[in-house]
């Protein structure tokens, strides 16, 4: 046995309900429709590469809006799935048949991007019966052939070997093409939050000859891995906002937000009495909300806000002006921004109050 491993994930629809259909592409990484869900395993079957629900009309998770039993994929990784789906909570994409045909089901097909979190090209397909999918294939051009049952009389044929139902359920073979993915599109990033310097991963499709990645409208450096992946560097100066990806045909900018979180670098002085003015140095301060001096030299307690709050100035995207506050102690300091605290790596030492000055006396 080269691998076996359960699968039970909980971003599936319907848990319970087992494996639909599998499809193996060159590399030897698995697709499989399962508990509602599409679900990509790599080739030593020891990683998910992707897993995402496919339709779910609760609106509890989020999902393809797409219907599907069978499985085939092309040699660029795209997922081709035939199954069934009702006329509610549906995603169509280039539809050939927009319009639920009508009945209990309509047959469904749906092409799916390498990322497994695009809908390219989605249809019904049916009549006024009953139309369901049970498998399909697909070809070196990107055509679907897909078979299934109907017990509708005026199912869509076109050039048909037999183009009237012949009896209360007939099985029908349909062969459609679908469209390339040539949409410039940001479907995913990973992580979704980071200071400076993060290596981000950028999923999409189109990506060749991209001339530019921007964090909230900041320029990074980045680099094309393949058409559906770029992996880019947050920059300096970048703040909370969308990604967006540019290329010949365009720009794309990301639906989700890149958290922006700071980083405490160093600070100078290391130690000083009360009052005693400190600036740090880091990235990602612009619209700092708090410096603390956490009183504390444990690492995680920056995270809860405590200490004592000192009043700051931000002089630039990478310096905080401040100054030891009144009954501050020796501890880490703290910078919170966009929901986020940094914390720094060693602890500011305070040597007690200021010493005590003479401003006059009386009587002389």
């Amino acid at each position: 046995m080269i691998y076996s491993t359960f699968l039970n994930l909980a971003n599936c629809a319907w848990p319970s309900l087992g494996l639909q259909s599998l499809a193996i592409d060159s590399s030897g990484n698995a697709y499989v429709v399962s508990q509602g869900c599409l679900t990509k395993l790599n080739s030593t079957g020891s990683a998910l590469v992707y897993s995402t629900a496919m339709y779910d009309c609760s609106g509890t998770l989020p999902n393809l809006g797409i219907g599907g039993s069978a499985i085939a994929v092309d040699s660029e990784g795209n997922a081709y799935l035939a199954g069934a789906a009702s006329s509610t909570c549906v995603n169509l994409v280039g539809a050939i048949q927009p319009n639920y045909g009508g009945g209990n089901l309509d047959a469904f097909v749906a092409k799916v991007d390498p990322t497994g979190t695009a809908v390219v090209f989605s249809t019904y397909l049916g009549g006024s019966g009953d139309d369901v999918a049970n498998g399909i294939a697909v070809d070196s051009s990107g055509n679907a052939y897909v078979v299934g049952s109907t017990t509708s009389t005026d199912f869509p044929t076109v050039n048909a070997f037999q183009a009237v139902n012949a009896g209360k359920t007939d099985t029908f073979v349909a062969k459609m093409s679908t469209p390339a993915d040539t949409a410039l599109r940001i479907s995913s990033f990973t992580p979704t939050s980071g200071p400076v310097g993060t290596s981000v991963t950028i999923n999409g499709a189109q990506y060749t000859g991209a001339t530019e990645v921007a964090f909230n409208g900041t320029p990074a450096t980045f680099t094309v891995v393949s058409d559906t992946k770029i992996t880019a560097t947050v920059p300096s100066g970048a703040t909370v906002g969308p990604i967006s990806v540019t290329n010949s045909s365009g720009t794309v900018t990301s639906s989700q937000a890149f958290m922006e979180v700071p980083l405490i670098a160093s600070f100078s002085p290391a130690s000083g009495i009360l009052g005693t003015a400190v600036t740090i140095t880091g990235t990602s301060f612009t619209g700092a909300t708090a410096v603390v001096f956490s009183d504390t030299p444990y690492a995680n307690y920056c995270q809860y806000v405590q200490g004592t709050p000192s009043a700051f100035t931000v002089l630039s995207d990478s310096q905080i002006s401040t100054s030891v506050p009144s009954g501050a102690t020796s501890g880490r300091l703290c910078v919170t921004n966009n929901g986020f605290t940094a914390t720094s790596s060693s602890s500011f030492t305070v040597n007690g109050a200021a010493p005590p000055t003479i401003s006059s006396f009386s009587p002389t």
